[in-house]
């Protein structure tokens, strides 16, 4: 049996539950392997020696080498796009011909494309091809799309008689499309999965109180573009002005967003707003402080800081470290439940993981999203969906409390 998500993180967390209930024997049965692992191995067993490149920097780099190579220089200062129509469009589509990417539907990706467009960003496309593979490199899209073809064809065979996919609306099988914080939306039924009068939507949270679920959910009341701003409206129960955001069924259909219920109760989440990152790093430390004292020193094991990124994690380390605090950083390995300290992740690290109290950090106005990455968004559509992207990163950070939530920033 296999067993495969999205990361390498959520794959690690898996294989630790499972040795909580499979036998030994079951487990020697199990591959749990996030889905670049299984394409990795994959292309391995066939001899293949290309290295599968993830650095956004350096694929940057490629893109601008193509360019000039194509000689399409009208393209210049806009890799950002070309990258996404090749992961969007061209790879999540199958197109392998010009004529195919002529008759193609862009729906969704904002800008609107002439045939003359089209015919000029394919040579640009078709530069980046060659430049990756006289330089034996691939992308993830292009390595996926390799093992596929090789599947279909049956050049490579599969040993597995069953295989399960966990949080699957990250790419193409079922999930909680507001739970989609790699930004990538793929239909079931241009995948070959009928759904149709198959699927049924799942509206009880058993993880959450009731008051939290509800805030969570409030996140997507709005799709603006000052999301922090945006976001503590929505815990405080403010109102917000805008359209709300709109949400998939994994197969192209509009749902609502807010039909859940928790069927548990309790305190409502709190939210405050500093003048400064110390302010905000004291008032937390003393949080957590009362936390301890009212449920006992082990309860900082029950408490993780979750922030957007690694370098604010490490911050908090810091600022706990010099004020006498254990931390515990969740990294690429399964959580040691038994060790002590206050847990401390990423927003993207702590997704598929739950704790009594969470502490969701660093809701900033150039932090969520970061504001290189709003810079570098090319249209109208592709800077709401990146603002979806983060709106949902907060969500999971709120939803993977049990009891108690706090969301801080810096206004």
């Amino acid at each position: 049996m296999l067993f495969t998500t999205y990361s390498r993180n959520l794959a690690t967390d898996i294989k630790a539950n499972l040795q909580l209930i499979c036998t030994q024997e079951e487990l020697g049965r199990i591959d749990v392997l996030n889905l670049d692992r299984y394409v990795a191995g994959c292309l391995r067993k066939r001899g293949f020696d290309y290295q599968l490149t993830y650095d956004d920097v350096a694929i940057g780099e490629v893109w601008k080498a193509a360019i000039a190579e194509s000689g399409q220089s009208q393209w210049s200062g806009e890799e950002a796009f070309l990258r996404d129509e090749w992961e969007e469009v061209i790879k999540n589509k199958g197109i392998t011909t010009l004529g195919e990417y002529f008759r193609s539907s862009r729906r969704g990706r904002g800008s609107r494309m002439s045939r003359a467009h089209k015919a000029s960003l394919w040579k640009v496309a078709e530069a980046y091809h060659r430049y990756m593979s006289d330089h034996k490199q691939w992308d993830v899209y292009q390595a996926m799309g390799m093992v596929e073809d090789s599947l279909r064809a049956g050049r490579i065979t599969s040993p597995y008689a069953h295989i399960i996919v966990d949080e699957g609306q990250d790419f193409s099988i079922v999930g909680d499309a507001q739970q989609r914080i790699y930004g990538k939306t793929v239909m079931l039924s241009q995948c070959g999965i009928a759904i149709q009068g198959r699927s049924r939507r799942l509206r009880i949270n058993y993880r959450t109180i009731e008051q939290i679920r509800d805030a969570a959910e409030r996140v997507f009341d709005t799709n603006g573009t000052d999301v922090s701003d945006e976001a503590f409206k929505a815990v405080l129960g403010e109102s917000m002005q805008g359209d709300p955001e709109r949400f998939d069924d994994l197969n192209g259909e509009t749902v609502e967003s807010n039909d859940s219920h928790s069927l548990m109760q309790g305190p409502a989440p709190v939210a405050k707003r500093f003048h400064s990152q110390h302010e905000e790093h004291k008032a937390v430390d003393d949080w957590i402080t009362e936390q301890i004292a009212k449920n006992g020193e082990d309860y900082e094991r029950s408490i993780c800081i979750v922030a957007p990124a690694k370098y604010l994690c490490d911050q908090w380390v810091d600022y706990f470290e010099q004020h006498g605090r254990e931390t515990y950083v969740l990294g690429r390995e399964a959580e040691d439940t038994d060790r002590p300290g206050i847990r401390v992740a990423t927003m993207h690290r702590v997704k598929g993981l739950e704790f009594d109290t969470i502490v969701v950090a660093d809701i900033n106005p150039d932090t969520v999203p970061p504001e290189g990455k709003l810079e570098e968004t090319t249209d109208v559509v592709s800077r709401r969906e990146l603002c979806k992207q983060y709106r949902s990163l907060i969500y999971v950070a709120l939803t993977r409390a049990r009891k108690e939530a706090l969301m801080v920033g810096v206004k």
